[in-house]
């Protein structure tokens, strides 16, 4: 009759756990851009052939020397999917998008945004929002 292997101790009360530092890498990567995820249709469609579509993908190419660190803040920042506008969270459902907890909004200038979803240093672009209408400001004192 053979024995039972048994496990030894060392190898379930071990001491030096690894610690995965996800924050830290995350905010220490360039960003990197995905267009296959670019939504062509309904009210906040990529202005694909657009002059403005020049425009957009110089401020992206902008972002690339810079790392999240220095992105994230008051312009550049995640938004909660409950706080997007009923459209947009309707439009997510129908892109198949609906799956997430947030999406990052880019400032462009003035109202306009570009919208993605970031997973790690990848951000899957998703919309153009010229008049500011994926998650409208609150306006203060109002």
């Amino acid at each position: 009759m053979p024995k039972s292997k048994k496990t030894p101790a060392s190898a379930t009360s071990r001491k030096d756990t690894k610690t995965v530092r996800t924050h830290e890498v995350r905010h220490s990567q360039r960003p990197s851009w995905r267009f296959s995820t670019v939504d062509l249709n309904g009210p906040f469609a990529w202005p694909v052939g657009a002059a403005v579509e020049v425009q957009i993908l110089r401020k992206l190419q902008q972002f690339d020397s810079m790392n999240w660190r220095d992105i994230e803040g008051p312009d550049h920042h995640a938004i909660g999917v409950d706080r997007l506008s009923k459209e947009a969270q309707a439009r997510l459902t129908e892109i198949k998008q609906d799956d997430i907890d947030e999406v990052f909004s880019f400032h462009f200038a003035g109202k306009p945004r570009i919208i993605g979803i970031r997973d790690m240093n990848v951000v899957k672009l998703l919309w153009w929002d010229p008049e500011h209408l994926v998650c409208p400001s609150q306006k203060k004192n109002t």
